[in-house]
C-alpha cells in the first residue's frame, strides 16, 4: 500500500507551530483542524490560474453533509494563526519516512545545490522583511520584491533533500548551511559559482565528497592546470588534497573543463566524471518544475508567513508525487526479480543512472492526478492508487539525457547596476 506516506495529522495544533500573537485556544476550530487546514492548502496552490480560495474550500468541503463551505475569510484567518513551521514539519515528516526508497549510485547519496530567483507580491509586510526588487538604474528597484531559495536536490531520486529561503542572494553561504546535514556518503555536485575554501574545508570536516566544475582564475594551482598539458592532478588547497581532472566539452570547438573533486582516485576519470556531473542538470529541470508545473510564483498571501507556506506545500506535493513513483519502481523490480528467481535466472541488473537513455512516466501528469484525487487519497479510498500505478505506466518513455549542441546564447546582457541584495562569495 502506497498511503503510508499520507501524513498523520494531530487533533490539535501544537504551540511550537502557532505564531506568538495566538494561543492553542484560539486555533481549535471545529472546521479548520490540522488536517483540513493542509488539505485546503492542497487545494489552493493546485488550483488552475483562475480558481481561487473559494473553489479550493469547495473542492476540500464537498461531500460533506455535516459542516457548510466555510468563507474564504475563515480561511484566511486560519492561515494568519498558523505558522509556516507546520508545514514544514510534514515536509521533513515525509522525507525522512520515505528515505529508504532513495537511490544510491557506488554506495553514494547523489545531491546538486543551486539557486532561483522567486518574484514576490509587492506588501508593506513583505518590504518591512527586508525584500526587495533588484536594481534597474542607480535609483530605482524593480517593483516587486525578490526572493532567493537555494535547495539541496537529490539528482538520483528527484526529491528535495533541504532547503534555504531568503531575502538575499548568498547562495555558498546557504550551501555550506545545506551540505552540513548530508550523510557521509554523499557526493554534491557544484556549479563554477561555489568553488571556494570554506566549502572544501566543510566537506572534509563532515567526511563527504564534492564535485566542482572550476573557473580557470579559481587559485593559482588551477590555472597552472589550465595551462599545463596534464590531464590529472592532485594539489593542495586549503590544507587538503583536491584530484583536478580535465573533461573535453560534447564538441571540439567547446573546450576544456576543469574540476575538482576528493573522490578516490580510482573513479577520477574524464569519462566518469562527465557523466556524474551531467546529471547536475535535474537540479535546473526542479526549477522548471516549480516555477512551470506547481505556479510558485502565483502566490495567494502577501505575508512572508503564507508564502512560506504555500512553498512548503508545493514541495510537499512535488516530492509527494516523486516518491509515489520511486515506490511504483521498487515494487516492479522486486516483482521482476522474484520472477527471474522462479525462472532460474541470474541476478537481475540495476538500470545504471549514467546511461545516455533512462525510463521515466510524466511528472506533470501524475502530478496533476495527485492533486485532483487527494480528497480521496487523504480518505484512504481502497483501489485509488491502481488508477495511479495506471497512469504511470502508460505515461512511462524512453528518453535520453540531453545535451549542448550549440554554444550557449547570451539573450539579455548583464546589468550594468550593482546588485541591491547580492553578496557574492569574493566579497565575503
Amino acid at each position: 500500500m502506497l498511503n503510508w506516506k499520507l501524513p498523520v495529522f494531530p487533533a490539535h495544533f501544537q504551540v511550537k507551530h502557532l505564531l506568538s500573537d495566538f494561543k492553542v485556544k484560539d486555533c481549535r476550530s471545529r472546521i479548520f483542524t490540522p488536517k483540513r487546514l493542509f488539505q485546503s492548502l492542497i487545494q489552493l496552490i493546485g488550483g488552475g490560474n483562475h480558481e481561487g480560495y473559494s473553489i479550493a474550500l469547495m473542492k476540500c468541503f464537498s461531500g460533506k453533509q455535516s459542516i457548510d463551505t466555510p468563507h474564504k475569510s475563515s480561511f484566511c484567518r486560519a492561515r494568519q494563526r498558523v505558522s509556516y513551521l507546520f508545514f514544514s514539519s510534514i515536509l521533513d515528516s515525509l522525507l525522512k519516512r520515505a528515505d529508504p526508497l532513495r537511490k544510491l549510485f557506488l554506495g553514494l547519496h547523489v545531491y546538486a545545490i543551486d539557486g532561483k530567483m522567486l518574484r514576490l507580491p509587492r506588501s508593506q509586510e513583505i518590504l518591512s522583511q527586508g525584500y526587495s526588487g533588484r536594481a534597474v538604474s542607480d535609483y530605482r528597484d524593480t517593483y516587486y520584491p525578490r526572493a532567493f531559495l537555494t535547495h539541496a536536490y537529490d539528482v538520483l531520486s528527484g526529491v528535495t533533500r533541504d532547503l534555504q529561503f531568503g531575502p538575499r542572494l548568498h547562495e555558498h553561504a546557504d550551501a555550506l548551511v545545506l551540505m552540513q546535514k548530508f550523510e557521509s556518503n554523499s557526493l554534491t555536485l557544484y556549479d563554477r559559482l561555489f568553488f571556494n575554501r570554506k566549502l572544501v574545508r566543510a566537506h572534509y570536516t563532515h567526511h563527504n565528497y564534492f564535485l566542482f566544475r572550476c573557473r580557470e582564475n579559481a587559485c593559482k594551482g588551477i590555472q597552472d592546470f589550465f595551462r599545463s598539458r596534464d590531464s590529472a592532478r592532485t594539489i593542495q588547497y586549503a590544507g587538503f588534497p583536491i584530484h583536478l581532472v580535465k573533461v573535453q566539452g560534447p564538441r571540439s570547438e567547446d573546450g576544456v573543463s576543469v574540476f575538482a573533486t576528493n573522490l578516490p582516485k580510482e573513479l577520477v576519470r574524464a569519462k566518469l566524471i562527465r557523466k556524474i556531473y551531467r546529471l547536475r542538470w535535474e537540479v535546473e529541470t526542479s526549477f522548471l518544475e516549480l516555477t512551470g508545473i506547481t505556479q510558485a510564483e502565483q502566490w495567494h498571501s502577501k505575508t512572508i508567513n503564507g508564502v512560506l507556506q504555500e512553498l512548503m506545500c508545493r514541495f510537499w506535493l512535488i516530492n509527494y508525487t516523486k516518491i509515489q513513483m520511486l515506490e511504483l519502481q521498487s515494487r516492479r523490480k522486486s516483482r521482476k526479480s522474484r520472477a527471474d528467481k522462479s525462472k532460474n535466472h541470474s541476478k537481475p541488473k540495476h538500470e545504471n543512472p549514467l546511461q545516455d537513455s533512462y525510463k521515466k512516466p510524466n511528472f506533470k501528469l501524475l502530478y496533476c492526478w495527485v492533486v485532483h484525487h487527494f480528497n480521496q487519497l487523504l480518505r484512504r479510498t481502497l483501489g485509488i492508487w491502481s488508477h495511479f500505478e495506471r497512469q504511470a505506466k502508460m505515461s512511462t518513455e524512453r528518453r535520453v539525457h540531453w545535451k549542448r549542441r550549440y554554444p550557449r546564447e547570451i539573450k539579455l546582457p548583464a546589468s550594468k547596476y550593482k546588485y541591491n541584495n547580492t553578496q557574492w562569495y569574493w566579497d565575503s
